[in-house]
This record gives structure tokens, C-alpha cells and sequence, in this order.
């Protein structure tokens, strides 16, 4: 590749010594602890699709071990590499061939320099281990979730694995008594004291389906210290989400929960994360109020949100509630509800970290079917003092139909928030894009910024915020100077709303952004553009890094044949130090054999 660059910029190419055609290296890469680079590619030199991990030193270049497949079609790898904080890695490989075991599947544990310290496997055809992925542990163990293992006799039983992050082995393995359980279906959450929750949905319980059930385990020893079920037919216990609270405290979302002889009342369990015993069941009191459909926001103290949009209150049906309880004790410190038929309050969801009335903390609620008087469907957004718990300030539509509050929603650390909507139709053009900057403190509207052509879809590639407070909107459909999809991306002041900076692509169809945008901590950000032309080469693909407040870009790069930044991505090393990851490259003539560069300011 070659490099355009406003600083002084290194770079390392990690390579491999034997590259293949459609090899892909470099189609996962992650930064070990202690700097080391891994890094997978599709293939190796003996077995088609095997799966090839390599390990490097990233200042010298030098390959320190390479781990590969050992049969046809073992896709080592291909689950994933996940870096461990003492240093070691994992790679999951569910369909590796064990033993003589088809599709046995594996999770490798290994030290950083690529040394294999153990091998956890399936011991039957197509138990595909670690399929379902690994939670790691606050205190250095790992779980692997495997829903089609074979546990003795009985096919595709599943299982949970307890797992030492430092021996590799296997500490205990949980399951279920039915296949019909999906044991653990809906993941595994961990617990700041090391202990974890398995919730599996349809866990059928004394005979009854689908009651669903979540086990709090040790997660040193692997024992199940309690089990929490439902008690009725499809209670689906569970199946609204576990959020853990900043106390060790956890609570369960259940809205289909059956509540006495109402139907899909709904329930929110809180409970505590050393015990497991349940503090307080907080519950619907109507058919179908669904309460606890939806994961709960946790604040910033020990206390949390419960939104139910179709809570019937107040004598209306369906006007929806939003309620802030107490993380410790369970009680119910506010209670914010809708006011007529249809609300459906809290429907486009609760976001936290807005300065409402200079209050830090305080969260809005926004609800685009809220009516306002006889106005259907205005809309609002309510901005609650998280001290008082109390409406501190309440936006709304001033229209019918308006739908204030819809569109995907964000708020910036500086307590500003953005409502977007890639497809918003805008001054009479049809799917222009928009995203509108509200000031978190008062809600007022700072600025709106619009596609100025119909089907602009301004946000279709996503908005981003930056740590500095800015952000960022990528547009791979903005036409741009009469220029069709030549796509943009636009650096935006988040106090003010001002454009600092637009880039854009010079010819149709370069599509600007498409390949995706990368946010860093330090609040630069990135974008790759795999689709854009390098002078007369089609789609050779660029990436560009800027500084997220200025605007000025201070290194880019370029492939050099047709599609070779296609699927290629960034990895954050430092504020001043990147991985560049281009698995689709051509390298020394070899068709998408990818390559790796580490950039270094």
C-alpha cells in the first residue's frame, strides 16, 4: 500500500512468509497484553480451510509461533481470538475436527507468545464447543457456552463450562436434564464479585414449558448457589434481559411473567448477586402490561430503570410507565406515567447522562407515540432530575403526527443528545436523512443537519460520538455536488451543531465510508472507504485517520488493485498507534492473501 500522510508515520507489515491465494490474513487481529499481535487467516499450506493463527513480536515483525488446523474444513479460529487479561488468549474453533471427532469443536488456551497450554474439546460428533461463545470472569476464570453438546447420552443437551484462565482446565461443566431446556439460550452474564448468571428461557421446570429459569453460580467453584424459575406456562423467565446493578445486585426482566392469573403481567426481579435470594418482585397488575419486557437502564448510582410501554395506568390502556427503583431495597422511588390511551411511554427507550437543570445524571425518556392534548401521536421527550425523580423538563410535538422522540438516539459526554434517522423524509426530499442536536440541559433544538437530496440517506453508515464531545456522521448515499453516492462523512460540533469538516468522495459510486468508521479513546476517529477509486484504479479502496477536532486529516492509505480494502478494518493500539487489517489484499500477486500494517505516529 502506499501512505499519504500530513505526519510522520511508521509502519510494520506483519506478514505471511507464505501467503495463498484467498488466504485472508489478517481476517481477525487482536493486541495481546503484553503487545503481541495475533492474527488469523483462512487458510494454511497443508489443509484447505483449516485456519492458521500466527503470533508477533509488533516492533520487530517477527513471527514467535504459529498455531494451525489439522484437517480438512477445521476453520481454526473462526469463533474468534479473545484476549485475556493475564496475558494469555483463547481460540474458538467450534467445527474443529478432534481426535478423529468431526466437528468436535475446540477452545485453545495460549500463552502470549503462542505457546498452546491446553486444549478444552468436544468428545462427540457435531457437539460444536464453544459455539455459543465465552464470557469471561471478573476474577480471571472463563465460561464456555456450547448448546449443541452431547452430555452423556443425551444429544445436543448443551452445556456450560467453568474454565482456569491460567491452567486451562476445566473446573465444571453445567447443564440441563432436557434437551427441550436450551440450556442457557440466552447467555451468560457476569457479576463484579466473579460469579455469573446462566438464563435459559424455555427451561421447562416440574413439567410445565418454557418457565424459564436463571441460575446464579460461583463462578471459583462452579456451584449453583441459587435457581430462580418461572411458575407457569411460557413465563420465559429471563427472556427481557439480566442487568447487573453497581452494587453487585442483578435484576431479571420477565414481561411474559404470568402473575397470578394475569396474563403476561409482566415482572422485575431484583436480586442479590452473593445469595442469589430475590429482594423484591416488582410486577405488573394487568394482562398483558408486559412489565419488564425490556432490559432495565442502570444509573450511574446503585438504582435503576424499568420502562414498559404498554403498562396500562391510571385507567388507560397501554399508556406505558417509567419507573426508577431503588437498587438495595427494591422500592419504587418515582413512578412517571402516560396520560392517555396508546401513550406507550418510554417506547423509543431511556438514555442517561443529560445535565437537566445542571443536575449530572439525570436520563430522558422518548416516547413518539405520546399524545399531547388532542395532538396524536406528537411525541415527546421528558428529561427527568435524577435526584428529585421528577419531570424537569418536558419537550413535545407540536403537531399530530409529529413523533417527537423517534429515530435512533445518543447523548454526548458533554450531556447533548442527537436523534437521527437515515431514511427521515426532509424539506419535501424523500429519504434526505437527518440528525437533529437537542441541548441536554434545557432540550432545546441547537441544530439540525439534513440530506439536500432526495435519497441522501445522511446516517446511513451510522452517527458517532467522539470522547471530546463532537460527532460523527458517515454517509455512504450522500450525493454530493451533484456527484451520485459519492458519500460523505461530516465532522460535527456537539455544542454547537457547526459542520467542522466534510470529506467526501470524487467520483459516483466511491461511496465514502462504506467500509465503516472507527471512533478512538482519545476522540480521533477513522473512516475506510473500500469502494472508492485510487486514481484509475476501481474500488481500490482508501482509509483515512483524523483528529476528531480539528478535522484535519493526519494519515491516509491506499490499496493498489481493485477491492483490496474490502472486509478490512482498524484495531486501537494507543492514541498514537493502529492496526490496519486488510484480509482481501493482493500482496506480492497473491489474490486477496490480506496483510497486516501497524501504524506508529
Amino acid at each position: 500500500s502506499s501512505t499519504d500522510s500530513s505526519v510522520d508515520v511508521d509502519k510494520t507489515l506483519l506478514l505471511d512468509s507464505t501467503p495463498l491465494d484467498f488466504s485472508g490474513f489478517g481476517t481477525k487481529v487482536v493486541r495481546l497484553t503484553n503487545g503481541n499481535i495475533v492474527v488469523h487467516e483462512f487458510q494454511n499450506t497443508s489443509f484447505p480451510n483449516a485456519g492458521t493463527i500466527r503470533v508477533y513480536n509488533p516492533i520487530t515483525s517477527e513471527l514467535l509461533n504459529t498455531i494451525s488446523g489439522d484437517a480438512l474444513d477445521d476453520r481454526l479460529g473462526m469463533g474468534g481470538i479473545i484476549p485475556l487479561p493475564n496475558g494469555n488468549f483463547l481460540i474458538l474453533s467450534s467445527e474443529d475436527d478432534v481426535g478423529g471427532v468431526v466437528d468436535a469443536g475446540s477452545v485453545i488456551l495460549a500463552d502470549s507468545s503462542g505457546l498452546i497450554i491446553s486444549t478444552i474439546s468436544g468428545d462427540e460428533t457435531s457437539d460444536f464447543l464453544g459455539s455459543e461463545g465465552i464470557e469471561l470472569l471478573t476474577n480471571g476464570n472463563f465460561t464456555i457456552r456450547s448448546r449443541f453438546d452431547d452430555v452423556g447420552s443425551v444429544v445436543d443437551l448443551g452445556s456450560v463450562k467453568l474454565v482456569s484462565s491460567t491452567t486451562g482446565n476445566t473446573i465444571a461443566t453445567l447443564t440441563s436434564d432436557s434437551v427441550s431446556d436450551n440450556f442457557a439460550n440466552a447467555g451468560i452474564v457476569a457479576l463484579p464479585n466473579g460469579n455469573f448468571v446462566v438464563r435459559s428461557t424455555v427451561d421447562d421446570v416440574g413439567g410445565i414449558d418454557d418457565v424459564g429459569s436463571v441460575k446464579l453460580v460461583n463462578g471459583s467453584t462452579g456451584t449453583v448457589i441459587s435457581t430462580i424459575e418461572g411458575d407457569q406456562l411460557e413465563d420465559n423467565l429471563g427472556s427481557g434481559g439480566v442487568s447487573v446493578l453497581n452494587n453487585g445486585n442483578f435484576v431479571i426482566c420477565s414481561g411474559r411473567d404470568d402473575v397470578g392469573s394475569l396474563l403476561n403481567a409482566g415482572s422485575v426481579k431484583l436480586v442479590d448477586g452473593t445469595t442469589g435470594s430475590v429482594i423484591v418482585s416488582i410486577e405488573g397488575d394487568d394482562d398483558e402490561d408486559y412489565f419488564g419486557q425490556r432490559a432495565v437502564l442502570v444509573l450511574d448510582t446503585q438504582d435503576f430503570v424499568v420502562v414498559s410501554p404498554e403498562d396500562d395506568t391510571g385507567g388507560f390502556f397501554d399508556a406505558g410507565s417509567v419507573k426508577v427503583i431503588d437498587g438495595s431495597a427494591g422500592s419504587e422511588l418515582a413512578s412517571i406515567e402516560g396520560d392517555q390511551n396508546s401513550d406507550f411511554l418510554g417506547y423509543n427507550g431511556v438514555y442517561d447522562g443529560l445535565t437537566a437543570g445542571g443536575v449530572n445524571g439525570s436520563f430522558a425518556i422518548f416516547s413518539e407515540f405520546d399524545d399531547v392534548g388532542l395532538l396524536a401521536n406528537a411525541g415527546s421527550i421528558k428529561i427527568v432530575d435524577k435526584d428529585l425523580n421528577t419531570v424537569a423538563i418536558n419537550i413535545q410535538g407540536n403537531l399530530a403526527g409529529t413523533r417527537l422522540g423517534s429515530g435512533n438516539i445518543f447523548v454526548l459526554n458533554n450531556s447533548n443528545f442527537v436523534i437521527y434517522s437515515s431514511d427521515a423524509d426532509t424539506g419535501g426530499l424523500i429519504d434526505a436523512g437527518r440528525a437533529i442536536l437537542y441541548s441536554g440541559q434545557s432540550g432545546a433544538q441547537i441544530a439540525s443537519i439534513a440530506g439536500d437530496q432526495d435519497n441522501d440517506n445522511l446516517g446511513s453508515d451510522g452517527v458517532f460520538e467522539l470522547s471530546n464531545g463532537n460527532f460523527v456522521i458517515s454517509s455512504s448515499q450522500d450525493d454530493v455536488s451533484g456527484i451520485s453516492n459519492s458519500g460523505s462523512v461530516k465532522l460535527i460540533n456537539g455544542l454547537t451543531g457547526a459542520v467542522i469538516k466534510q470529506f467526501k468522495g470524487k467520483k459516483a459510486e466511491d461511496r465514502v465510508s462504506i467500509g465503516g468508521t472507527k471512533i478512538f479513546s482519545n476522540g480521533d476517529f477513522a473512516f475506510i472507504s473500500d469502494l472508492e477509486d485510487v486514481g484509475s484504479i476501481e474500488s481500490a479502496g482508501t482509509v483515512r485517520f483524523v483528529n476528531g477536532v480539528t478535522g484535519k486529516e493526519f494519515f491516509s492509505d491506499q490499496g493498489q488493485s481493485s477491492f483490496d480494502f474490502q472486509n478490512s478494518f482498524i484495531v486501537e493500539i494507543s492514541a498514537d498507534e493502529y492496526i490496519f487489517s486488510a484480509p482481501a489484499y493482493d500482496l506480492n500477486s497473491s489474490l486477496n492473501s490480506g496483510q497486516v500494517l501497524i501504524y506508529r505516529k
